[in-house]
């Protein structure tokens, strides 16, 4: 959806899961490519309580493409962070934050097409303020984590807040 001691640069010095700004860092416009060959555009903007949503625009040479929404909300009260996505092929993903270590934030949650429901973790491995790693996984019978998509993510634009 996701952070971490690079994070004190790219988001700010209190890396913990129960910071309400987090993901403050992230605001802006992020070019990313995947590894399956999409491009993707992926617009953060942050509100002033720390809460993040989230536009997702992909295209691929082999489909038409898609486009997604993802809220990262905070949850002052309890100090968790709770996120869903809803993408425009009809998966919508749930989780909670429950990890954020050195610069890996992990969300970890489900992922369900209203048929099937998987369990399934977003996780955001920042390398510095302007570049990030961004990775959906399954998990498997054997509890292990398995990729699903993966994506390396530059800063195209930043916006002030």
């Amino acid at each position: 959806m996701l952070v971490l001691a690079l994070i004190s640069a790219l988001v700010v010095a209190d890396t913990t899961a129960g910071n309400p700004h987090l993901f403050a860092g992230l605001a802006g416009t992020w070019s990313c490519s995947t590894a399956a060959g999409s491009s993707v555009i992926q617009r953060y903007s942050v509100a002033a309580n720390g809460d993040v949503t989230e536009r997702i625009d992909w295209t691929n040479p082999r489909m038409s493409g898609g486009s997604g929404d993802q809220v990262f909300s905070y949850d002052a009260s309890s100090g968790a962070w709770s996120v869903k996505n809803t993408g425009s092929i009809g998966l919508i993903f749930t989780g909670t934050i429950r990890d954020v270590d050195g610069n890996v934030a992990d969300i970890v949650g489900t992922q369900t097409d209203g048929k099937t429901t998987v369990p399934t973790r977003e996780r955001f491995i920042f390398e510095s303020p302007s570049f990030f790693s961004h990775v959906w996984e399954v998990q498997g019978s054997d509890g292990g984590w398995r990729p699903i998509s993966y994506a390396e993510c530059s800063l195209a634009e930043t916006v002030r807040q």
